[in-house]
């Protein structure tokens, strides 16, 4: 079974190293390793230049191509990709020891379409365990889409592994430089059959303000993006309840509430919503204490809410 396993790198000379020799002090010879130099201007692209020359025997694919975007070095990854499974990783993160043995003997021995599994949260202050269930298992197509609808683990695409074949048709939306992960996570998820979730953590996420993954957000973005994933739920699965598939959708509502007075034409004032389901979003286990105390004053006064988050120093996350 063959693994392609893709990095996106921009700018990260000061974390790539690591996360490279992470990967290629495990990966087997038989899988793949691309690297997407998408236009970095520090000294990433000589570090993967200097990695393949001391890594000959691996096989190790590097593209240098002028800056685009990630979703544009994401889209090239998949275009090249000739391995069984696709496995995205972040530049500035590192992965497990044993992670990709791991993940391969599972593949081998459930044939899932996508693999599953835990994280460290790595900040300047600290290193926390994300987790998802109590133990590994097999998980139904019904049970993983509601989790996916409410966004229950974060659509983060480093956190699974999946067949390359699932991949066919799905193309990364260019001209964004956040959420394209999830942007189409939920298409991989409905197209896939077989789930298993692997309960170790394999994958160390770096908390970096300008990785990849850390662009300053763009609350209308996000706030439109969460709602084409709820009409995607909507039309194609109206058997999971609105309070779930609304969960992203309201989450996002906090942040351009302080902004905009929005409307949306299917749901109508958002505050309504959040009061309608405020119960239900408070007793969300994956929701954290933040973004529950944001749902609270954005009923109270969008004012209140955003001299708060000036007062934390915008902690809060949106």
């Amino acid at each position: 079974m063959k693994l392609s396993i893709i990095i996106p790198i921009y700018n990260v000379e000061k974390f790539l190293n690591k996360c490279l020799i992470s990967v290629l002090k495990q990966i087997e010879k038989e899988d793949e390793l691309i690297l997407i130099n998408d236009g970095s201007t520090d000294n990433s692209f000589n570090i993967c230049k200097n990695i393949k020359e001391k890594y000959k025997k691996n096989n190790i694919l590097l593209i240098n191509k002028k800056n685009e975007g990630v979703s544009v070095a994401r889209n090239i990854g998949l275009k090249i990709a000739t391995g069984d499974y696709i496995f995205w990783i972040d530049s500035d993160d590192w992965l497990n020891d044993n992670c990709i043995k791991l993940i391969k003997n599972t593949i081998e021995k459930t044939k899932s379409d996508i693999i599953l599994f835990d994280f460290y949260n790595v900040s300047k202050k600290n290193i926390k365990l994300t987790f998802i269930f109590e133990k590994s298992k097999m998980l139904t197509k019904k049970d993983i889409l509601i989790d996916i609808a409410q966004d229950r683990f974060r659509s983060f695409l480093w956190r699974t592994v999946v067949k390359r074949k699932i991949y066919e048709d799905i193309y990364f939306p260019e001209g964004v430089q956040m959420m394209e992960d999830f942007s189409i996570y939920h298409i991989l998820f409905h197209k896939a059959n077989t789930f298993f979730y692997i309960k170790k953590p394999l994958y160390y996420y770096r908390l970096v303000n300008n990785s990849l993954s850390q662009k300053k957000k763009n609350i209308e973005l996000i706030y439109n993006i969460s709602l084409q994933r709820e009409e995607f739920f909507r039309k194609n699965y109206p058997e999971i309840d609105e309070k779930y598939r609304l969960v992203p959708v309201l989450s996002a509502s906090c942040a351009i509430l302080e902004t905009y007075k929005i409307k949306n034409e299917k749901y109508g004032d958002p505050k309504k919503l959040i009061r309608k389901y405020l119960i239900f979003l408070l007793t969300r286990s994956y929701i954290g204490i933040n973004k529950k105390i944001q749902f609270m004053l954005v009923l109270i006064s969008k004012n209140i809410l955003k001299l708060v988050r000036i007062f934390y120093n915008k902690k809060f996350t949106i």
